[in-house]
């Protein structure tokens, strides 16, 4: 190991060591490591929205079919085969998941507006050199929420 990397290694080392009681204090203040979550979910639930879940990994062609692929290929993880064949990715956002529940059956104008909220892990690709602490990271929980509305119904 070079001696630049070396510093850079001591140099977050540091970072971390000088975070943690930060960290550990804010915790502390919190009675319930949940209790933001749960309040945001009653909330979510009293405005008319259904919790779902989708899948962490799906396959790369619903990507392609959403046009996530892409615009937003560069800051998604490879695709990697799987057992029956087929590209699957990490999803990088929970769009296309809520889209393909949107579409997995037969709706009426009379259904909407349809209200879908989750709490989804999200994952992507940010290159080297661009992660920055907790603003740029490969992995996180998003709270994320979309509306199947028709256009009068938009306020």
């Amino acid at each position: 190991m070079d001696k630049k990397a070396k510093k850079r290694i001591e140099i977050l080392r540091k970072k971390v060591r000088d975070l943690q009681p930060r960290l550990a204090g804010a915790k502390q203040q919190m009675d319930d490591p949940q209790e933001v979550e749960q309040f945001e979910q009653e909330l979510i639930l009293r405005h008319g929205y259904d919790i779902v879940y989708t899948p962490h990994v799906m396959s790369e062609r619903i990507f392609e079919i959403s046009g996530h692929l892409e615009n937003f290929k560069e800051g998604m993880f490879g695709a990697f085969e799987m057992e029956g064949g087929g590209a699957y990715r990490a999803k990088p956002m929970n769009c296309p998941g809520h889209i393909a529940i949107f579409q997995s059956q037969q709706r009426s104008y009379r259904d909407l507006p349809i209200r879908m909220a989750e709490f989804g892990a999200c994952y992507r690709y940010e290159r080297s050199g661009v992660l920055h602490g907790m603003l740029r990271v490969r992995g996180f929980t998003q709270d994320d929420a979309h509306v199947f509305c028709t256009p009068d119904q938009v306020r």
